[in-house]
């Protein structure tokens, strides 16, 4: 009987084991996807990526006192942040920081759970950037993130719905008007980043959008206010007219 008992204990043991290696596979499998990187490997990523989306998860006033180059806003502490971060195509790579790599690493996990197959968290975040002499720029953020290839019409009323406005700028790699125009828009929305939100759309990755939309030639701007269209223009615009009819002046 003694005998007996202890196979059973330790047939116990060993199913308890086997489940408690099963959990951990898993666990490994799932943040599979994520990778905590140094400073050096995270300066070396985004500037060898040719895909990488660069968000910074710290709030509007830590970003404009200090952030890395090329950065995006997006506050993990906003009911707008999963939202944001759905748009973009998961098959880009994404670097993530915040302050001291706390939020950050929270954020990471989130996005890879949506999916996205390459997410990397700067380990100790902008204070190891600055402990390793990286550069960093201040001041607002133009608030313009990539949109995902074969943007539906439901996706895009999603993303145009805002409490700013919301300039979107229709455009193509190959067209020479869109290259003058983008550098104005961009320089716009980073000025007046309290009020505007800029979206940039290729529409040959949206080419079904585009068709929906009617848009003949390009480069093609449309003007959202809460949602709805005020207005829109197609052609080349001079900076200062732009900001008239976005009524900046």
């Amino acid at each position: 009987m003694i005998k007996l008992a202890e196979k059973l204990t330790m047939k116990r043991i060993l199913v308890l084991v086997l489940f408690l290696i099963n959990v951990a596979l898993g666990a490994c499998q799932q943040n599979s996807k994520l990778q905590n990187v140094a400073a050096e490997t995270f300066d070396s990523l985004q500037h060898n990526l040719t895909d990488a989306v660069i968000i910074d998860v710290r709030t509007k006033e830590e970003f404009e006192a200090g952030h890395i180059k090329g950065a995006v806003l997006l506050d993990q502490s906003s009911d707008k942040f999963l939202t944001e971060i759905d748009k973009l195509n998961k098959n880009k790579s994404i670097l993530v920081y915040c302050l001291s790599g706390g939020r950050s690493s929270s954020a990471a996990s989130q996005i890879a759970q949506m999916g996205f197959e390459k997410v990397y968290n700067l380990e100790g975040g902008m204070m190891s950037w600055r402990a390793a002499s990286k550069p960093e720029e201040k001041g607002a953020s133009a608030l313009a993130l990539p949109v995902q290839k074969g943007l539906t019409q439901a996706q895009f009323l999603a993303m145009v719905k805002s409490d700013k406005m919301v300039l979107v700028d229709f455009n193509a790699v190959w067209c020479g008007l869109c290259k003058k125009l983008g550098p104005i828009v961009k320089k716009i929305a980073k000025k007046h980043s309290d009020k505007l939100q800029l979206i940039e759309i290729d529409v040959d990755a949206n080419k079904d959008l585009a068709k929906e939309k009617g848009i003949r030639s390009i480069p093609y701007l449309e003007l959202y206010q809460n949602g709805e269209l005020v207005w829109k223009v197609s052609g080349f615009r001079k900076e200062k007219e732009l900001i008239k009819m976005l009524k900046l002046d």
